[in-house]
C-alpha cells in the first residue's frame, strides 16, 4: 500500500470511479437474483445458464480486482447516510406521483372528464404510504435540526 502515489483529488476521483463500479456490481448481481415479481416493469434476464454462471464469476473477479485496488492505495470508505438516501428517492417519487394527477396529465393530451375522479384518489393513497415512509426516515436526534 502506497499512500504517495496519488494526491487528495485522484484518491477522491479514483474512490468515485471505484464506487461506482461497486454500485454497478450490487445491481448487476441483484439482476442476477431477481425472484420479484413486477407488475408494471418486469425485468427479463434472457441469458444462458453457461453465461449466467462466467457472468457470476467475472463479477467475483471484479469485486476481487476493487477490494485489491482499494487495499493497494489505502481508498478509505465513504459512508452513505442510507436514511438520507432513501428519503431523497421516495420525495422523488412522491414529486412524480403528484406530477401523474389527472390535472397534469394535461400536458400529455385532452383529459377525460371522469380522469380525476378515478385517478386521483388512488394518487392520494399512493402519496399517503411515501408520506408514512418519509416520516420514517426523518432523522433524529441533534444532527435532525440541519436536514
Amino acid at each position: 500500500m502506497d499512500d504517495t502515489l496519488l494526491n487528495a483529488d485522484q484518491r477522491r476521483r479514483l474512490t468515485s470511479v471505484l464506487s461506482h463500479v461497486e454500485d454497478v456490481l450490487v445491481i448487476t448481481e441483484r439482476l442476477l437474483c431477481i425472484d420479484e415479481q413486477r407488475r408494471l416493469r418486469p425485468v427479463v434476464l434472457q441469458l444462458e445458464p453457461d453465461a449466467e454462471q462466467t457472468l457470476e464469476t467475472e463479477l467475483e473477479a471484479l469485486r476481487a480486482a476493487l477490494a485489491t485496488t482499494q487495499d493497494r492505495f489505502n481508498l478509505s470508505p465513504n459512508p452513505q447516510d442510507g436514511r438520507r438516501l432513501l428519503r431523497s428517492q421516495f420525495t422523488l417519487l412522491w414529486t412524480g406521483l403528484e406530477d401523474a394527477r389527472a390535472a397534469t396529465l394535461r400536458r400529455y393530451g385532452a383529459v377525460h372528464p371522469d380522469l380525476a375522479a378515478s385517478l386521483d384518489p388512488l394518487i392520494d393513497e399512493l402519496l399517503i404510504h411515501i408520506e408514512r415512509v418519509l416520516t420514517l426516515l426523518k432523522p433524529s436526534g441533534p444532527s435532525a435540526e440541519s436536514e
